[in-house]
């Protein structure tokens, strides 16, 4: 196994301008590197890995009874926006594929668009999103789609009651002991693609609660469903599963979310 030199891992980190890394194993901390003392109590922008906890919160409202079926058709949470379902194969999209960003909708964030979702430009997010045209069926293969997160996260409002940070607060955040977030909106709903603001060292109770896939919080089940294999679209980034990215390197099996810029929350169950 290949082992890690801290001293030379903490010049890499320095020398590439790296904000914050904590590497973690088994509930010992074996690096701590801050670029800055004011770094290490800051809220940190984690872009995409937003989504990640998006996953997880999906999974906790299935597990109190708000979400039924997460093959349920999304157009039944969108009365309002029935006119852009004209396309009969938008009508088939289900929260699974929202999830697994098999939605099959003409999305080319990794394209044209160059890594940035102009939907937060619309006076309008969600009918940007539902407007955009089918390429495909749904379920026929994963293409990025920050849209997919925020619709998510729409849905999760909508049947909570509550803004996805509220709903996060009370069902993950505080339980974990993470006490200082923020999440952005934007017409009232929180951002499901990146809108998420958080300290290094709660990011990593957010790994620790996957990995350890132990908890009372979110159920054993759905977890091992985030971290299932769906579909590989990208060959340099990996498999994606439900809001989280997976691959492996020489045998060893890792989970990761991505955030833009650098941003990432990766989780290695086992050591060979």
């Amino acid at each position: 196994m290949y082992q890690l030199n801290l001293k030379d891992l903490q010049t890499v980190l320095k020398k590439h301008k790296i904000l914050s890394c904590v590497i973690q194993k088994e509930d010992q901390e074996i690096l701590r590197y801050f670029s800055n003392k004011k770094m290490e109590t800051s809220l940190q922008t984690i872009n995409s890995i937003t989504k990640t906890v998006v996953g997880l919160l999906i999974g906790i409202a299935i597990d109190e009874g708000l979400i039924s079926d997460i093959n349920r058709p999304i157009i039944e949470y969108f009365e309002d926006y029935h006119d852009l379902f004209d396309d009969p194969r938008k009508k088939g999209i289900t929260l699974k594929h929202l999830l697994t960003m098999t939605d099959g909708l003409n999305w080319p964030e990794f394209g044209e668009w160059n890594f940035f979702a102009p939907m937060v430009f619309s006076s309008d997010i969600t009918a940007f999103i539902l407007a955009r045209p089918m390429l495909h069926e749904p379920g026929v293969a994963m293409n990025y789609n920050s849209g997919a997160s925020h619709l998510l996260g729409v849905i999760l409002q909508k049947v909570s009651g509550e803004t996805m940070h509220d709903f996060a607060r009370t069902r993950l955040f505080e339980p974990l002991n993470i006490q200082d977030t923020l999440w952005h909106q934007k017409q009232g709903v929180s951002l499901g693609s990146d809108g998420l603001r958080i300290k290094t060292d709660d990011l990593i109770k957010i790994g620790e609660l996957i990995l350890k896939n132990d908890n009372s919080l979110v159920p054993s089940t759905w977890i091992d469903l985030m971290m299932k294999p769906c579909k590989k679209t990208y060959l340099e980034v990996g498999h994606y599963g439900y809001h989280l990215w997976m691959d492996s390197y020489k045998g060893l099996d890792f989970y990761f979310g991505l955030g833009y810029g650098g941003q990432f929350l990766m989780i290695i169950p086992k050591q060979h």
